[in-house]
């Protein structure tokens, strides 16, 4: 049968086809009843298909990477004020200034001492010794930077010194426990934050003095 209709649009010939008669104008397939004399590639719609999809899923899963980092970043904003808000408490500051005013003295009274050596830490009464309560809060400080739940800049930039110069002070208490308890590993953490606050002071220094000198 000869094609009953066809109608054009632009470049495009649509053609409608009677029966199992071919197409003639637009090279219609033969079927039943009427046809489309367009020929459709559906493998290329199905790869731009699959294109868009995985178009779809990469955005999805930037977006949850975005939201996941700004969450982390968030915890971490606030576990390092937090820590910093310690740093600043009336107690906190109290046994500083022991550790840096008395301590010395202290431990040249044999009683004093011996009391580091027969107790464990957090059996020791911390109104007597608050230099515990110091190495404490810098053990904290270096268990949270190892995993990485603080911003280790912002506390070395703000406590800098203060780490550095008590722990130097602190070194005399940390020899005698690690000896009463045959572990070399009492206060390690506060021993890492030490090592790692002086490393970034150290920088802190020689970009000091690179940006004087290309004055």
């Amino acid at each position: 049968m000869s094609p009953v209709g066809d109608t054009r649009h632009g470049g495009l010939c649509v053609e409608l086809v009677e029966g199992g008669g071919k197409g003639g104008r637009c090279g219609g397939r033969q079927g039943s009843g009427f046809e489309w004399g367009v020929d459709v590639n559906w493998e290329a719609v199905s790869a731009v298909a699959a294109i868009v999809q995985a178009a779809v899923i990469l955005m999805t899963v930037v977006f949850a990477v975005i939201q996941l980092r700004d969450s982390r970043l968030g915890a971490k904003f606030d576990a390092t004020r937090n820590l910093i808000n310690q740093a600043l408490d009336p107690g906190f500051y109290r046994a500083l200034q022991f550790v840096f005013n008395e301590l010395d003295g202290r431990l040249r009274d044999p009683q004093y001492a011996s009391e580091l050596s027969s107790s464990l830490g957090w059996a020791i009464d911390g109104e007597r010794h608050p230099e515990l309560l110091v190495l404490a809060r810098l053990e904290e400080i270096g268990l949270y930077l190892k995993y990485r739940f603080i911003s280790g800049d912002a506390v070395f930039n703000f406590l800098g010194e203060l780490i550095v110069g008590s722990w130097e002070k602190l070194v005399p208490v940390v020899e005698i426990m690690r000896a009463s308890h045959s572990n070399p590993n009492v206060w390690s953490n506060a021993e890492s934050l030490y090592r790692a606050t002086g490393a970034y002071l150290q920088r802190e220094r020689q970009s000091r003095v690179i940006a004087t000198t290309a004055r």
